[in-house]
């Protein structure tokens, strides 16, 4: 809080209270200094007792003195710059050297590869069977007996990929796995699973929330007739070399519908048929790898079938269907 001057221009004594009650002499005012407001003149000449001290008496400042800042000049181009490919040519003998080849005869490699492969990362682990349906597969799990306990745990899309799901499966996406069941005893992963849990060389049952289903209902239902229609007449168990054969089949009937478009609009544009033709071997490849990813003994489960016969309807290129030209 701001302390108010005392009042002394007519005579009259401030007076205060001090701590006790009794008034106490105000303190002597100090000198003023400048100029004088009745003579507009200054009372004291610079430099003396009372006035202001001249830019000479004044003691100097402490710390340094800010510089102001000053932009860079911006330097004039005397010419424009040389080509990227001059640059490299002038760079090249100050250029690092390439990267050493690799050497499959290496002895550090030889080593690694010797410890990761079938060395001692090996004896670091157990193997549990994991079942799901028709699918077997081998689950390798880190041993806690031999490695950290808080670093061996086992995952979800690690027991997908003991099963072979993954990749181009087609039912991978609408798969999740949610527990491991060993007769009445079942271990849940919440995210992971402790491997301390399991036991090496026991079999268990996957539990799956499957969600296959929900892929289906976002098709029209003329869409899923057609679906259906398709699958059925391949017969059930459905084998998979006669779906493969049927996507190979229907792929060149659209390459020659293609061609008889291309004939019949007469165009020229030979480009846009070779993209035709190339987005259609595309669709064919894709349809044929997913079915290889869901074959179990030669056989393809009847949601899995759905599943490849939807994504090919809804991504692939009708040309029977569909102008091009």
């Amino acid at each position: 809080m701001r302390r108010s001057r005392p009042n002394t221009r007519r005579g009259g004594r401030a007076r205060r209270r001090d701590s006790s009650g009794a008034r106490a002499r105000a303190r002597r005012p100090r000198p003023r200094t400048g100029r004088s407001r009745r003579a507009g003149r200054r009372s004291s000449p610079p430099g003396e007792l009372y006035g202001s001290p001249s830019r000479a008496a004044r003691p100097a400042r402490r710390g340094r003195r800010r510089r102001r800042r000053t932009r860079p000049r911006r330097l004039l181009r005397t010419g424009a710059a040389p080509p990227p490919a001059a640059r490299a040519a002038e760079d090249s003998d100050r250029a690092a050297p390439p990267p050493r080849e690799f050497q499959h005869d290496d002895d550090q490699i030889k080593r690694l590869l010797g410890e990761y492969g079938t060395g001692r990362a090996d004896n670091a682990t157990f193997v549990v069977e994991v079942r799901w349906g028709a699918r077997r597969g081998a689950l390798v799990v880190a041993d806690p007996q031999k490695l950290r306990r808080p670093k061996c745990a086992c995952w979800p899309h690690e027991v997908l990929a003991a099963l072979g799901i993954g990749g181009d499966h087609p039912a991978a996406p609408w798969l999740r796995v949610t527990a491991l069941q060993r007769a009445e005893d079942a271990f849940v992963f919440g995210p992971s699973l402790r491997a301390d849990r399991l036991t090496p060389d026991a079999s268990y049952e996957v539990v799956m929330a499957d969600e296959r289903a929900s892929m289906l209902e976002r098709l029209s239902e003329g869409d899923r007739d057609k679906v259906e229609a398709a699958v059925s007449r391949h017969g059930d168990p459905l084998r998979a070399d006669r779906l493969a054969a049927d996507f190979k089949a229907r792929a060149q009937r659209r390459l020659k519908s293609i061609d008889r478009q291309f004939a019949a609009a007469q165009s020229k544009n030979a480009a846009l048929r070779d993209a035709h033709a190339a987005r259609v071997a595309d669709d064919e490849r894709r349809a044929l790898a997913k079915v290889t990813a869901a074959t179990v003994d030669g056989k393809i489960d009847h949601m899995d079938s759905l599943l490849i016969e939807a994504s090919y309807l809804e991504t692939s290129l009708d040309t029977e269907r569909i102008p091009l030209f």
